[in-house]
């Protein structure tokens, strides 16, 4: 695929990493990226899940990419893919002076190029929301020594732990080893606070110890306990009927914090009553739509 497919390319996004919306994208790159040689140039290549074609979406946007040349695929899992890949030398060379490499799982090293604070937070939230896992602030990595340089940058205290491949991390095939570690819920929080236009699902603030704490106490506190009772027990009165309309207008966590009862309770329920849930990526499609709604009023 020629560069010139894309006539609103910005050739020199990368060439300086000077805003929170860059370092993100940077991050996205290094964990979700892929550059390769192409003749006397340079391809580059992002490919997602078909359920958060909305962040693809958001990258053409960003780089002045033709949605039209988007690719839909099927993965070896059965899963479906869409995928984004064009040719710029220029931009190629900018990712490689960032740190970013050619068959880079396990030798990428954490980028010297970011100024400030603000822009390293941008850039691991990109990176989480590429290869982090899902509702924990994990962060995964087939290259130790990107995670120790990490570690050693925030003054972590966790460990890197190694885990044999095999398995699947979004719908992908994972072979040989790769490490994960744990960033910890101040970072985590910070990292969200610094950049609120990431990935929907992977955005959530999980609590530190003193929260903990605060919450278990709040819990004992007799007019906590009756108002949960009294949410529980609305939770076994609900109908069938309401069920099946409550789960197509409300995400499932936010049914659970309703009812004081767990997510994995709700679509169990659901399961039961043979009443079907939205699939994975709706409610993230769904905002979008309700924002380009607005937009165009």
């Amino acid at each position: 695929m020629a560069a010139t497919v894309h006539p609103n390319l910005k050739h020199d996004y990368f060439h300086t990493i000077d805003t929170k919306e860059k370092a993100y994208w940077l991050g996205f790159l290094y964990s979700d990226g892929c550059i390769t040689k192409h003749r006397a140039s340079i391809q580059i290549q992002i490919e997602l899940s078909q359920d958060d074609e909305d962040v693809i979406d958001r990258f053409c946007e960003r780089l002045g990419l033709e949605k039209s040349k988007k690719e839909h695929r099927i993965r070896e899992t059965g899963t479906e893919s869409v995928r984004i890949y064009f040719i710029c030398k220029e931009m190629g060379n900018d990712l490689l002076k960032h740190g970013l490499k050619f068959r880079k799982s396990k030798i990428i090293d954490y980028p010297k190029s970011l100024s400030t604070r603000d822009l390293e937070l941008a850039f691991l939230l990109g990176y989480y929301d590429g290869d982090g896992v899902q509702h924990t602030t994990k962060i995964t990595s087939g290259s130790i020594r990107f995670l120790e340089q990490a570690k050693n940058r925030f003054n972590l205290p966790y460990k890197i732990r190694k885990e044999e491949g095999g398995g699947e991390i979004c719908g992908r095939k994972v072979k040989g080893i790769r490490y994960r570690m744990v960033l910890g819920a101040e970072l985590f929080n910070e990292m969200m606070e610094n950049c609120v236009d990431s990935m929907p699902r992977k955005r959530w603030f999980p609590c530190d110890s003193k929260e903990r704490l605060r919450r278990s106490a709040e819990a004992c506190i007799p007019e906590t306990i009756r108002k949960r009772k009294e949410q529980q027990s609305n939770w076994r009165a609900i109908t069938k009927n309401e069920l099946r309309r409550i789960v197509w207008e409300t995400p499932l966590a936010h049914i659970a914090t309703k009812y004081s009862v767990r997510a994995p309770n709700v679509a169990k329920k659901c399961k039961k009553c043979g009443i079907p849930r939205p699939s994975r990526g709706y409610w993230a499609k769904r905002r979008s739509l309700e924002k380009e709604a607005k937009h165009n009023q």
